[in-house]
């Protein structure tokens, strides 16, 4: 009884208020608190979606079932299922807020479940052969420098723009993840930021040789750069353009069709099929737990897979041996 009479007196102090402007008020009083990014992509999911779906209906009166009537539209729309992930992490932030600040009585996220992945991710990847192939392709095009990163160091995109020559060691062989680069949607410029996406992200790789030469070639052509990922003149290069490139790239070449980052994904499914532990994996592409490096970045090819059923086929081979 007293939990009903609390929630009644809430609700009686609470005037009618727009999800909107609870939003926008959010988002303004949330700044500084969280990545920069990280709430860019907030705007960027309420202008898109949470705005039109949501912006005229007064918070209080928002009910679970409509939050997951809204899950069913954005699919029907063909979000995929790792999109509508983000918007459910998003919601359950703002009403997680909204609750703690009484601007409603109950919390109707409490009640809504994060919308089932019915879809496993499958990355398109390349293999050696088709990793050199595609460095000797791209071997003079101003993002080979990103396109290499990748392939080799398994860099992320926004790690290799974000990356100066301070950070490289050629007495220790080692380069140093300490920054990476993020679009600021307000400014449409990258900004350099020192926030990385986990703890792990944070970290310290040994140069193989190849790379080491590479980099010795590439400071020697940009003395006066502070990045490495720089054009010709000197200026660096935004993560657009190498996304944009490296899709032009392929299309003249007539490469299979892969996404940049998927580069990264080619880097750990090689070391994976050449017997590197999941482990040493894990920190090397700096993720926080190593399901992530499991399930989403390695995939054995057909040729591990071949291997495999000759194993097998030994085994059973041996057996029937036995039994003769």
């Amino acid at each position: 009884m007293e939990i009903e009479q609390y929630k009644q007196q809430i609700k009686g102090n609470r005037s009618m208020i727009k999800f909107s402007v609870r939003y926008e008020q959010w988002l303004e009083e949330i700044k500084g608190q969280i990545q920069e990014n990280t709430r860019e992509n907030y705007i960027s999911i309420y202008k898109n979606h949470l705005g039109p779906y949501f912006g005229d209906r007064m918070l209080d009166e928002i009910a679970p079932q409509e939050i997951e009537r809204y899950y069913t539209t954005r699919s029907a729309m063909h979000l995929n299922i790792h999109t509508i992930h983000r918007h459910h992490a998003n919601l359950h932030s703002f009403f997680k807020y909204a609750h703690r600040h009484d601007w409603i009585a109950e919390n109707p996220m409490a009640k809504v479940e994060r919308p089932k992945d019915t879809y496993k991710f499958m990355a398109a990847y390349y293999h050696a052969d088709q990793m050199r192939a595609l460095f000797d392709a791209a071997a003079h095009d101003k993002i080979f420098p990103a396109i290499f990163l990748c392939g080799v160091m398994g860099l992320r995109r926004s790690e290799i723009a974000g990356l100066k020559w301070d950070a490289v060691s050629f007495n220790d062989n080692t380069i140093q993840i300490r920054r990476k680069a993020i679009r600021d949607r307000s400014s449409r410029k990258d900004v350099v930021s020192t926030s990385l996406k986990t703890q792990s992200s944070y970290r310290t790789l040994v140069m193989p040789e190849p790379v080491r030469s590479f980099l010795l070639k590439l400071r020697a052509q940009h003395r006066n750069s502070d990045f490495i990922l720089v054009d010709e003149k000197g200026q660096r290069i935004s993560l657009n353009t190498v996304t944009n490139r490296f899709r032009a790239l392929l299309q003249r070449e007539g490469l299979p069709k892969i996404r940049f980052h998927d580069l990264r994904h080619s880097c750990a499914t090689i070391l994976l099929n050449e017997g590197v532990d999941l482990k040493e994996i894990q920190d090397w592409l700096g993720h926080s737990n190593v399901n992530t490096t499991a399930n989403l970045y390695l995939h054995t090819d057909m040729k591990s897979k071949r291997k495999l059923a000759e194993r097998l086929e030994q085994v059973i081979s041996e057996k029937d041996d036995e039994t003769s």
